[in-house]
């Protein structure tokens, strides 16, 4: 299969799942950018190294985008059951909603030590130089004090154009591929279906193939 071809998900033809290589060819890219923003400046530096940091966070805790956007620095916890991931071994998801009904939140394990690795180093060396108090947002914007939904949609459309994927992403395709990932790895599917927030897998039976 070559690049850019990827598995199309049942009931969701606009979404697309990308391979663990696929992945990586978009994290490496989302890390080029910080190198290619340093001619233009801190800011620029800051801005790329964030918005590289908000893709790895949607793939390896599988959010959804509106539950990304509400994350905050003080969302971390930690995991009993896994004290080697420090103060990163769990997320507080909370997903907001479009009306006035109430929000609902859940806990998301940590289960990729390389993602928790990503984030210690942005709290601990670019967050502070963004700015705002420690309990703000995990990614700040300074049109509306973090990033939109639709900052998210345009980020993941505009880099996997750019590093070569094609078109038709959206920040869901990161959600999907997270969950195939893990029914790939033999993670069971009542853990799957806890970490995503879902009552069941019958929408993501084409990862059970």
């Amino acid at each position: 299969m070559e690049t850019g071809e990827t598995d199309r998900v049942v009931g969701r033809a606009s979404c697309r799942v990308l391979r663990r290589e696929e992945v990586q060819i978009l994290l490496r890219y989302a890390d080029d950018q910080v190198r290619a923003a340093l001619p233009y400046g801190r800011k620029a530096v800051l801005a790329a190294f964030r918005d590289g940091m908000v893709l790895k966070v949607m793939y390896a805790w599988g959010l959804r985008r509106r539950e990304a956007v509400l994350l905050d620095v003080a969302d971390w916890l930690p995991n009993l059951h896994a004290p080697e991931l420090g103060a990163f071994g769990a997320l507080r998801v909370r997903r907001g909603p479009a009306g006035p009904a109430q929000t609902t939140t859940r806990v998301v394990l940590s289960l990729f030590p390389w993602a928790v690795t990503e984030v210690e180093r942005y709290l601990s060396v670019v967050r502070p130089l963004i700015g705002g108090p420690s309990g703000a947002t995990m990614w700040p914007a300074a049109r509306d004090g973090r990033l939109s939904t639709k900052d998210l949609s345009q980020l993941m459309a505009g880099y996997c154009a750019a590093a070569g994927l094609g078109t038709g992403f959206d920040p869901h395709t990161l959600r999907l591929s997270y969950i195939r990932h893990l029914l790939e790895d033999g993670v069971p599917q009542q853990l799957v279906r806890d970490q995503v927030g879902e009552a069941d897998l019958v929408g993501f039976s084409a990862f059970e193939d």
